[in-house]
Parts: structure tokens; C-alpha cells; sequence
């Protein structure tokens, strides 16, 4: 495209040139050209046929009349677009009657690219027609793009596949994706529930699928009791969001006579978000939930509460694993030196329920949990967080490891002799930072590194140190040889661990502040209140059920009601 600004106050002609090199103003150096005719002063175009997508390309006008011919300023350079390319990726955050769908836009033809998504009950493949809906999503960059579907039927199939276009055309990502929403929970039958109100939370970013420790113990709410629990222990303890949505949860620790200790899986955690917990149920069982990893979905790699001990007490369950199939994932075993083995005071009272007490006498040093084969790959970012409570104190001579993956420390997080937390990568980079560390007390480290080599501390959910330049290892292989409390270097911990969790993703500092705020002191962070309990008759069920609202009977309910 040119602009003619002036015709001489003759007849004028315009041509254009183009090729792969700029030819200047030699005719001959240019690879084509057109004669447009006679043209008027104003916008002069051309369609050029014939190029190669994504090569480089340059065009020049001239124009000529009885006085004598002139070119263009200079030439102009582009990129001859070519096709966008995408694939579709799993739905997320899936409710009852929305959910997230998302893309990873691989190109964009190196122009501007548009993208859709299509959805419905049915699958329209490549026929735009077919579809039941499409979200026009606008101009979209390389990279992840993300779609909240709306106005879908609770506990049915949806489909989706997204579509990107620029001028060189349009291209569908390769298949579609299905997903089924969840059913809206059914709350009849139960007798007893409880609101858990989030009041602690500090942050403005919006949380998505965060676990969140709820404590229960005997009063909670002045409405729950262990004693009303009718499929005991715990198999009717459900766990609801405001649009019906049944909660994924995980049992850390269960104490009828103490405090118990449930992850649950909140979809959008902000200040001021509701759920629902309901219990008091005869003849119900316990949802695949509770043993097959989902509540850990958002990114996690392993979770070791070490709050509960397998078979004869050494091995240590990963939450994050589908339990419920037979996959253990990165599972642990206590060892000493090699051999398995167990003592009573292994397990003590931990941050979270239990924890694991590592070379805790005088006599033991040699204490560690061995790790299975794991972790095959990093590919978006890494996150470390373990609850760590020492013996010994900063600077008394001895090097103590939190955590070592793959042996000789592909990445390490370790307490030096000189009372300083170290992390190091695989390239043997390392960095440190002052701690502030007091015997006998529960810290919460965290480390978080980007694909780009960025670096950042936490100590107890604050900012602690940041770096760059570091090395990060996204190489897929299972990484062998990787330990709790102990590092390839024969260095040991003397102390305990509680809740050590490794995530592909790096958390936000947001994330990291609310799941301190939350672990150090669940009291705070949410409010549970007096139980509203539904209208036991199904008639009333069927003339008040609407989706995602229920009709209630307010009441509050004692103890003896």
C-alpha cells in the first residue's frame, strides 16, 4: 500500500516493485514488479500473490509522468503472514454450570491473529455452524489464552475447541476437548452443616483451585461434633461452593477426640468466599476425592503431609498421587542409612497434625526419608514450601537439607553451617540468605524459580531475598535418588519436616502469604458459622431447587437438637 501525494497536474502512472531484497532504485535488482496504470492522487494498493508464509519481503512504489519518474522514500519491509498455529488444552476450574477452557497460541502467522472458542453439549469439530456457542476472544498474542464458559447444564459432557485466523486464514486447533460439569450437590439427608467463611485472606488476587486447611474439632460452630458423624468416621463429610459445586478434600489428619485437619480445594479463594460443610449422613461413602489427588490439582508435582504413616510406619504418603488406583507417585520411605526403619517417636506433634522427627536423639544422625523415582519434568516453573522445625541452631557447624532432588542436587534447599538458607541448582549455582532461624520453632521456607532463571525467597509468607541468572532445568528425565532431610552429600536434618510441597508453577507472592496465613493459624484466616440446615421433605426440595440456589430452613442448631 502507497499514497500518491501528487499527480504533477498531468496523467500519471504508478508501478510497484517487490522481492525478498531491497533493490533500491535499480528496476533490475527488483525480483517483480507491476505497472498499476494510471492512478489519481491518493491511496495506491496491490495484492501481492506468490509469497513464501513467514519470509521476509520488501516493496517500493514509483511513479511517472511527461516530467520525469520518482520512487518512494524508502522501501518497506514485511513478513508475509502465514497460518496461526494452537492446540487446545484441558479445561479447568470446572463447576456446575461454568468452567475455564483454555488454548496455547503457538503462532501468530507473525501478523494480528483473532481467536474464538466453540462449545457445547455436542462435539462441531471443524464446522463453525455446529457449534452451540463461540466466545470472541479478540486479538490474542503467543502464549496461554483462557475462556470462562457459561450457561452449561450441571452434571453433563461439554465440548470445545478454539480457532484462530489472521489474514493468511484460519486454522482450528487440532481436536477437541471434553469435559463433564459437576453434578450440583444433593444436600438432602444430611442433618448437620456449617458455613466457612474466608476473613483472612490479605490479598487482591484471586486464587484458583487453592487448598485451604479447615480445622474441625468437637464445638466448632457451636454445631459440629465428631457424634454426628453417621457414617463414621468421616465418609459424610461433604464440602460445598455457593453455586452447588461438591468440593474436592483430603483428610490430613482425622482425631476424634482432638482437632482434624482437611485440605480442601476452593475454586476462587478471596476475602469474603463461602463454603459449605455438611456431615450427618447415614449409609454414605467417602468420594474418590479424598484418595485420588485432585484436591492437589493446581500445579502439584508431590505433597507429603507426614502426618500419616503406611503399613508398619515407614512409608510416607504423596497426596498429590492417585492413591485410589494403585499410583503412589513420589511416595517416601523412612530409612536410616539405607534401611528402613521406625521408631515410635518418629512421628510427633507436628505444625499440621503430625509431623516426621528426623535423627531427634542424641544417637541418631543418619535419620532421612527416601524418595521414589519422580518428578520427569519441569517445564513451567518450580515452587518449594516445607515446615521446617530445628534442633540445632544457626551456625552450629553442621549443614542440615530440607530437600534434594535428584541426588547430587539438581535442586537443593539446605541450612548451612554459617546460618544461612542455600538453594542450589544442578549446575552447581548457589545463593544464600541470612535466616533468622530459633531452635525448637516452626518456619515456613518457600522458593520459587522461574523458567527464566528468576529467583525468590520467602521466610513465614514475606518476601525474603530475589536473584536472577539462574539455571533452570526443564530437561525431561525421572529424576532418581531424592530425599527429605537429607542431600547426596551424606548431610542429614536434626529436626522436623511437616507438609513439604513441589509445584510446576511459579506460586505469586499473594499464594505464598495466604498459605502461610492459613497453615500458621487457620483460626484466623476463616470464620465458621451457626449451620443452616435444608428442608428435609423432597417436595420442598423439587418446588425450591434451582441451579446453583437452595431453599433453606434457617435455624440455628445446639448440641441435643
Amino acid at each position: 500500500m502507497g499514497n500518491l501525494l501528487s499527480a504533477g497536474g498531468t496523467t500519471t502512472t504508478v508501478k510497484v516493485y517487490y522481492g525478498d531484497t531491497d533493490g533500491g532504485n535499480v528496476p533490475a535488482a527488483w525480483g517483480a514488479s507491476s505497472n498499476l496504470g494510471v492512478k489519481a492522487e491518493g491511496e495506491v494498493t496491490y495484492v501481492m500473490t506468490g509469497l513464501s508464509s513467514a519470509s521476509i519481503y520488501y516493496y517500493r512504489f514509483f511513479a511517472a509522468n511527461v516530467y520525469g519518474g520518482v520512487w518512494a522514500g524508502t522501501a518497506v519491509r514485511f513478513t508475509a503472514a502465514s497460518l496461526p498455529a494452537l492446540s487446545n488444552v484441558p479445561a479447568r476450574s470446572v463447576r456446575t454450570t461454568t468452567a475455564v477452557a483454555g488454548a496455547d497460541i503457538i503462532s501468530t502467522g507473525a501478523v494480528p491473529t483473532t481467536v474464538s472458542v466453540y462449545y457445547g453439549p455436542s462435539d462441531g469439530g471443524t464446522t463453525s455452524s455446529a457449534w452451540n456457542r463461540v466466545l470472541n476472544l479478540g486479538m490474542q498474542p503467543v502464549g496461554r489464552v483462557s475462556a470462562t464458559l457459561t450457561g452449561l447444564s450441571p452434571g453433563s459432557d461439554c465440548y470445545y475447541r478454539f480457532f484462530a485466523a489472521n489474514t493468511a486464514g484460519g486454522v482450528w486447533a487440532g481436536s477437541s476437548e471434553k469435559f463433564t460439569t459437576k453434578t450440583l450437590f444433593d444436600p438432602w439427608g444430611y442433618t448437620k452443616a456449617m458455613q466457612i467463611v474466608i476473613t483472612g485472606y490479605s490479598g487482591v488476587e484471586m486464587l484458583e483451585n487453592f487448598p485451604t486447611l479447615v480445622v474441625l474439632s468437637n464445638g466448632s460452630a457451636d454445631v459440629f461434633y465428631y457424634t454426628d458423624m453417621l457414617s463414621p468416621p468421616n465418609a459424610d463429610l461433604r464440602f460445598v461452593d455457593t453455586d452447588g459445586s461438591e468440593l474436592n478434600y483430603e483428610i490430613d489428619t482425622w482425631n476424634s477426640t482432638d482437632q482434624s485437619f482437611v485440605w480442601v480445594q476452593v475454586p476462587l479463594l478471596y476475602n469474603g468466599a463461602v463454603i459449605t460443610c455438611f456431615w450427618g449422613k447415614a449409609g454414605a461413602s467417602s468420594p474418590v476425592c479424598t484418595s485420588n489427588g485432585t484436591t492437589w490439582s493446581e500445579g502439584f508435582l508431590s505433597v507429603h503431609h507426614l502426618s500419616t504413616n503406611y503399613t508398619d510406619g515407614t512409608w510416607v504418603l504423596d497426596s498429590a498421587a492417585d492413591l485410589s488406583s494403585g499410583n503412589f507417585g513420589v511416595w517416601g520411605e523412612l530409612v536410616d542409612y539405607g534401611t528402613p526403619y521406625y521408631e515410635a517417636d518418629d512421628w510427633q506433634a507436628g505444625k499440621i497434625g503430625m509431623s516426621i522427627a528426623l535423627n531427634s536423639e542424641d544417637t541418631e544422625t543418619t535419620e532421612y526419608i527416601a524418595l521414589a523415582d519422580g518428578y520427569e519434568s519441569f517445564k513451567h516453573g518450580l515452587t518449594f514450601s516445607v515446615w521446617v522445625n530445628e534442633n540445632t541452631v544457626a551456625g552450629a557447624g553442621v549443614w542440615q537439607p530440607f530437600i534434594d532432588i535428584d541426588d547430587w542436587g539438581e535442586y537443593m534447599i539446605l541450612y548451612d553451617s554459617e546460618g544461612y538458607i542455600d538453594f542450589y541448582t544442578w549446575v552447581d549455582e548457589q545463593y544464600g540468605w541470612e535466616d533468622d532461624f530459633t531452635a525448637g520453632q516452626w518456619y515456613n521456607t518457600v522458593v520459587t524459580l522461574s523458567k527464566g532463571g528468576g529467583f525468590t525467597a520467602y521466610q513465614n509468607g514475606v518476601l525474603w531475598w530475589t536473584a536472577g541468572g539462574l539455571t533452570f532445568s526443564s530437561n525431561e528425565y525421572l529424576r532418581t535418588y531424592n530425599y527429605l532431610g537429607w542431600s547426596g552429600w551424606e548431610e542429614w536434618l536434626p529436626g522436623r519436616l511437616d507438609d513439604v510441597q513441589v509445584a510446576d508453577v511459579v506460586r505469586s507472592p499473594e499464594w505464598v502469604k495466604a498459605a502461610y496465613d492459613n497453615q500458621n493459624d487457620p483460626s484466623t484466616f476463616a470464620a465458621y458459622t451457626p449451620a443452616e440446615v435444608p428442608i428435609p421433605e423432597p417436595a420442598a426440595a423439587a418446588a425450591g431447587l434451582v441451579v446453583g440456589c437452595w431453599l433453606w430452613a434457617v435455624r440455628r442448631r445446639k448440641r441435643g437438637d
